[in-house]
């Protein structure tokens, strides 16, 4: 029996990935035992039926489908949130400024089980982050606040995550090396080690003879070639799904 809301491993952690097709959609939930919700871009859809269509195909099959915007656009706030509330799909993407819009929306339909996850903009600058991410207020001066008040206009605004996007490469540098701190894992483990980027790269020669500091840009250039999933809180960094260190940490 298919679930109808994310399942959350441990009740605090899902995975939310692209997939090629349905049929790879399914493998994916298969593999993570549920614990995975596959997006579908309100990009890739020139009208909002055709979006809907889809979407509905996937809940058929998977009961949970992510509705994203495509790259973090902006423009694609609307689209997404109107897709969202014809179908319910349990979770969708959306920019700061678009997640009232998108509350109202699907309140107004009766769909009860679908998460907003609002996209802010890391700053590079520890506890702080970047909320004009929307069509228009991306463009101009960037508004800048602490996580603690952004969490809790996301909770004003009836949202429920956060989504960091873009990572912004090397403007990202001091937040990785934090969470590389923090972690006490060598260094090495921050790194998609079985990715294409890395075996191109032929990083595996080539990072014993870099420095940590040059291992750290080089990993904040490209968010390739970082490994995933990284959960942070408050008492711990853990990366990469290991279940034995998911189970006692979180």
């Amino acid at each position: 029996m298919l679930d109808t809301k994310i399942k959350f491993y441990k009740g605090r952690v899902a995975l939310n990935v692209l997939a090629k097709d349905l049929e790879n959609a399914k493998e994916i939930y298969e593999a993570t035992e549920g614990h995975a919700v596959v997006g579908l871009l309100s990009k890739n859809y020139d009208k909002i039926e055709d979006g809907v269509k889809e979407v509905k195909e996937y809940l058929k099959e998977l009961g949970v489908v992510s509705v994203g915007l495509g790259a973090g656009d902006p423009s694609q706030f609307q689209k997404a949130a109107l897709i969202s509330c014809e179908t319910d799909p349990g979770h969708v993407n959306q920019v700061f400024t678009g997640a009232g819009y998108a509350a109202g929306a699907l309140k107004a339909k009766g769909c009860e089980r679908t998460y907003i996850n609002v996209l802010v903009s890391p700053t590079g600058e520890v506890g702080k982050v970047k909320i004009s991410t929307g069509e228009l207020s991306e463009k101009e001066s960037p508004a800048i606040v602490n996580v603690d008040t952004a969490v809790a206009m996301i909770r004003d605004m009836k949202a429920h995550s956060v989504k960091f996007f873009p990572m912004g490469g090397l403007k990202s540098l001091e937040e990785l090396k934090e969470w590389y701190q923090r972690s006490g894992l060598p260094l090495k483990r921050f790194f998609n080690t079985s990715g294409m980027l890395y075996k191109e790269m032929k990083l595996k020669d080539k990072l014993p003879e870099m420095s940590e500091d040059e291992q750290l840009a080089l990993l904040a250039s490209d968010g390739m070639l970082v490994k995933r999933p990284i959960v942070v809180t408050k008492e711990s960094v853990l990366v990469g799904f290991k279940e034995a260190q998911w189970e006692e940490e979180l």
